[in-house]
C-alpha cells in the first residue's frame, strides 16, 4: 500500500465525531480555517466511500494544512497590500 491511499478501519462511520469527518473539516476550511487546522492537527480524519469508513494518510493531512497555511500567507499579504 502506498502511503497516500487512506487506511481502512474497523468503525462504523456513526462512531466517529462530526468534526473528524471529512466534509466537515472542507466546511471548517471554507468558514474558520483555524478550526479545521486545529482538529487536523490532533487527531484522524476519517471519510466514507462506497460503504466503508477509512482514516485519510498524513500524507494527505500534510497537503490539507500547507494549502490551508497558503490561503492564509495569501489573505494576509492582500490584507497589508490594502
Amino acid at each position: 500500500m502506498e502511503g497516500s491511499e487512506a487506511v481502512k478501519v474497523d468503525l462504523d462511520y456513526s462512531q466517529i465525531p462530526f468534526y473528524r469527518r471529512r466534509w466537515f473539516i472542507f466546511v471548517s476550511l471554507l468558514c474558520f480555517m483555524p478550526a479545521a487546522l486545529i482538529i487536523a492537527l490532533t487527531g484522524d480524519v476519517y471519510l466514507k466511500s462506497r460503504g466503508k469508513v477509512y482514516r485519510l494518510p498524513n500524507s494527505r493531512l500534510n497537503h490539507l494544512l500547507l494549502f490551508a497555511c497558503f490561503l492564509i500567507v495569501v489573505g494576509m499579504v492582500r490584507a497589508a497590500n490594502r
